[in-house]
């Protein structure tokens, strides 16, 4: 396991359980809003140097009576090659475990989901197909817009057949989400069958250096304002009506 760091107390990362959450290094993506760089790029410097996996169990197994919870972030968790044995362990000190994932590698979450070592799955929605190379900064070879489109609606329905509790969330940035583009993205939702399933919004927040500043771009992105929010809200739930803002 590549991770980052860990927070080792939170109540907002799995709202109403208390939460230790670890952060794992590398992502396929290459979203320029993404607020941990040094994650998505750990080739980046001393700030990326890998936290030993061993640090992070340790700590639960000294705490896990005052936990209810563990979350994997990232990055992209399913990247970690030992990720199995990994939740393996956390699962054997009987915490509940939550996995935060872009939903680019399904084949990689099914067999996790088979062993039944995740009970609660965030899964991104970056933005409309349209608009998914510009988010994400996927050009390819290695993954296209449309490789990470197919893979999103397979990670969706894996999530719906397994019958696995699950979120979608999309960071709203100005730029990238005007009003028009979130209402393709509710109608994908519709059209992918997850009419019912709760989708957050969460307003972009720059709080320290973005990827976007690690590679140079100048690209403009900015906050809606909370009314803005509650207006967008507003609409979009005439065609979802699970939609919700945090």
């Amino acid at each position: 396991m590549r991770l980052g760091g860990y927070l080792a107390l939170t109540l907002k990362d799995d709202p109403g359980y208390l939460a230790a959450v670890c952060f794992t290094q590398g992502c396929p993506l290459r979203c320029p809003y993404c607020h941990n760089p040094d994650l998505v790029l750990p080739s980046g410097g001393a700030d990326a140097t890998p936290l030993p996996a061993t640090e992070f169990l340790d700590y639960l197994r000294r705490r896990h009576r005052q936990l209810d919870s563990v979350v994997i972030s990232g990055g992209e968790p399913l990247l970690q090659p030992d990720l199995p044995d990994f939740l393996a362990d956390i699962r054997s000190l009987g915490l509940r475990i939550k996995l935060d994932t872009s939903g680019a590698l399904p084949d990689l979450l099914l067999p996790l989901l088979k062993r039944q070592l995740i009970d609660f799955v965030a899964l991104d929605f970056k933005n409309s197909h349209d608009r998914l190379a510009e988010t994400c900064g996927l050009s390819g070879p290695a993954m296209t817009a449309d490789d990470y489109g197919k893979n999103w609606c397979q990670t969706q329905k894996i999530l719906q057949v397994e019958r696995v509790d699950h979120e979608i969330r999309t960071t709203v940035v100005r730029e990238f989400h005007p009003l028009p583009v979130l209402r393709d993205m509710a109608m994908e939702l519709v059209a992918a069958g997850a009419y019912e399933t709760p989708w957050f919004l969460q307003t972009f927040r720059r709080s320290g250096p973005l990827l976007a500043d690690r590679i140079g771009s100048d690209l403009t992105m900015t906050a809606y304002q909370p009314a803005e929010m509650k207006m967008i809200q507003a609409t979009l739930t005439s065609i979802i009506p699970t939609v919700q803002l945090r």
